[in-house]
């Protein structure tokens, strides 16, 4: 049995539908159309009702005027128990010393802060190098990466950075040196020991956050260059 329903009384019903959806707030929006079942208020996470943009809703800005960073940033801390520091001072060369280099290997953030300090001149000018590696790398393929920065590359699989950032050029200020002795070579090369202070600068870049520190190092300026010939 069919039931027929007058063009007035049709009217009537959309009437009293519309009434009640206006008086709830809602609309008549067409279901199917994008958006059509979503609260605003709810759509990933954003508070429309905030007078905070959502972009820094969803973000920590992090800036030293040059870089943004986001709230997942690796945050890179000089600690005795969650940094490893490795100084070399000596390379597989016959110069007795080399200009000393400086690994900090933030260890839980798979990160490494490179430092390399002159031993050529009493400025001893320095540069300095941030490395991230994947975070699925393991700290001893790390380490083996570390090592094969200074020795023969004696590691075949170490683990390699994703990403390989520049300091900035005064990230690195010497705030104090001091000579503690001379030393001799076995080429006739000769070298003043110096105990070096320096300070390490707030450092923000795409993917991380470096926190100033202070630390020391022994450099070996090289006052005379070794002469090959005169060990045969």
């Amino acid at each position: 049995m069919k039931i027929h329903v007058s063009p007035d009384c049709r009217s009537a019903w959309l009437a009293v539908v519309l009434s009640v959806c206006t008086a709830c707030g809602g609309s008549a929006q067409n279901s199917d159309q994008p958006g059509a079942a979503i609260n605003d208020q709810q759509v990933a996470g954003v508070d429309t009702t905030s007078d905070t943009p959502p972009s820094q809703q969803t973000d920590t800005l992090l800036s030293d005027g040059n870089n943004a960073l986001s709230h997942e940033s690796r945050q890179l801390v000089f600690t005795e128990q969650g940094t490893q520091r490795r100084a070399v001072v000596q390379c597989f060369c016959q110069a007795l010393y080399r200009n000393t280099l400086l690994f900090y290997h933030f260890v839980d953030q798979r990160a490494v802060l490179t430092i390399d300090i002159g031993n050529k001149t009493t400025d001893f000018p320095t540069e300095g190098m941030i490395h991230l590696f994947e975070l699925s790398a393991s700290s001893q393929d790390i380490e083996r990466w570390i090592n094969n920065q200074h020795s023969d590359g004696l590691y075949v699989n170490p683990a390699s950075p994703i990403q390989s950032v520049a300091v900035g050029e005064s990230a690195v200020a010497i705030t104090s040196s001091a000579y503690i002795e001379s030393k001799s070579g076995y080429w006739g090369d000769e070298y003043e020991k110096y105990r070096l202070d320096f300070t390490v600068g707030n450092q923000a870049g795409n993917g991380y956050f470096l926190n100033s520190f202070s630390d020391h190092a022994d450099v070996y300026l090289q006052t005379n260059a070794p002469s090959y010939e005169s060990g045969e």
